[in-house]
């Protein structure tokens, strides 16, 4: 089964924190250890979410993700405080393989097309946290970005209109749970709590993924 792993690093004050509810110190929060730690463990990609809001903390958030591509050995995807053209330019000089647009903004959306053909549809991923964001914008996304990040939801209701590349994101912890998620055809890649879990062992996830496929595993 050739599914991406993709643990995240939710960046705040450049430092790595727990997630998006109480946003604790994640580890020893430094990021460019986590970010060669999870590709040694066996992650494909690094999805970093910046938490910065005031555009100087923004900066420094781009700054420090600039950092983590360095000590990257896995392509790293960027997301969060995306505005206009210039922080998707600044996010890709700095070495991010592909940047998420997020389409419950206005501004992202209108932003995806100048984006796309400056610098290639194969660099954009679409957040998507409901069917309509999808669906009223299908054409557009289809057109100009390579996959679609699902939060938590809609995964199986996207495949059902669209062949594009789904990114599921979610707070599911259980192996059960995660090995049926990724079982799931919708499913091209996972991230979230599980996957980004400094105790879970990503080899070990895919050998088992495998054998689940080939019927080893029950």
């Amino acid at each position: 089964m050739n599914k991406q792993l993709i643990p995240c690093l939710y960046l705040q004050a450049e430092k790595a924190v727990t997630g998006f509810g109480q946003r604790n110190l994640f580890g020893d929060g430094n990021v460019e250890t986590l970010a060669k730690f999870y590709g040694d463990n066996g992650a494909d990609e690094l999805l970093v979410f910046d938490f910065s809001s005031a555009d100087a903390e923004h900066d420094r958030a781009i700054g420090k993700i600039r950092d983590i591509c360095q000590a990257s050995e896995i392509p790293v995807i960027a997301a969060g405080n995306i505005k206009r053209m210039e922080d998707v330019k600044k996010l890709i000089y700095a070495g991010c393989a592909k940047v998420v647009l997020n389409f419950s903004k206005k501004s992202n959306i209108e932003l995806l097309e100048e984006v796309s053909r400056r610098f290639g549809k194969e660099r954009m991923m679409i957040s998507i946290s409901d069917l309509k964001e999808f669906a009223e914008n299908q054409e557009l996304i289809e057109t100009y970005a390579d996959s679609v990040l699902a939060l938590d939801t809609v995964e199986n209701e996207i495949a059902e209109i669209s062949q594009i590349s789904i990114v599921l994101h979610t707070d599911e912890s259980s192996q059960e749970k995660v090995l049926e998620l990724l079982g799931e055809v919708a499913v091209s890649g996972l991230c979230g709590a599980y996957v980004s879990c400094l105790e879970n062992d990503l080899h070990t996830l895919k050998e088992t993924c495998e054998k689940a496929n080939s019927g080893e595993y029950l």
